[in-house]
């Protein structure tokens, strides 16, 4: 059989190529932003620190809790940010391997399988066993610096702020919207997470079985 003509060859490999590119690109990004939060953290790690020299952390938290939605908000940003270029690189590597590759392997003729990375790297990182409870926790650990002082920063403005003193007005409202920003984010992990959990790759075993997820 005659191997496909240049120009189709070509195009699939530059779509290889864009696609590849992307993916390099969006990895960048991610590692910008999380680099960003981790400075804007630091930096209001700094001024707590210099406030609480001057009076008692109680009354620290007290003085700064009216900045607590606002950051909330700002860390809530980030980390759709994060997700949704997460989200990207999960459908970008699906499409390559289920997609772009079987036309690929179609157009050379080829009885092996092409680009078995997502299949070797999915063998370590996403089969069934006690291994996925060290893999998936350091997937996850880049939202820790986000979503976690985000966590603590809307438990300690409802501590701070009894039900009893609620009131509508502004500073309630952007509580609310802080919350509601920190729910969306919690349900765009999970969707991103599915995304990667569904991913299934062939992998030519000894055995001949798919790998095991």
């Amino acid at each position: 059989m005659a191997v496909a003509s240049s120009p189709e060859m070509a195009a699939l490999f530059e779509e290889f190529r864009a696609l590849r590119s992307e993916l390099t690109t969006r990895i960048e990004k991610q590692q910008d932003i999380t680099n960003f939060a981790i400075a804007i953290l630091v930096g209001l790690l700094a001024v707590a620190k210099v406030i609480d020299g001057r009076t008692t952390a109680s009354d620290s938290i007290l003085q700064a809790r009216v900045f607590f939605p606002w950051i909330s908000i700002i860390l809530s940003s980030f980390t759709l940010m994060v997700l949704d270029h997460e989200m990207n690189i999960a459908h970008l590597t699906i499409y390559i391997h289920n997609k772009l590759r079987p036309r690929v392997e179609a157009a050379l003729f080829v009885t092996s399988t092409l680009w078995e990375w997502n299949s070797y790297r999915a063998q370590w990182q996403q089969h069934a066993g006690v291994l996925t409870t060290l893999t998936t926790p350091m997937a996850g650990a880049k939202y820790v610096v986000t979503v976690f002082p985000n966590l603590l920063l809307t438990v300690a403005y409802w501590y701070t702020r009894p039900p009893s003193a609620i009131s509508v007005n502004w500073a309630w409202t952007t509580y609310l919207v802080s919350v509601a920003l920190l729910v969306l984010v919690i349900l765009a992990a999970g969707y991103t997470s599915r995304a990667y959990l569904s991913m299934e790759y062939k992998a030519h075993t000894e055995s001949g079985e798919p790998v095991a997820r």
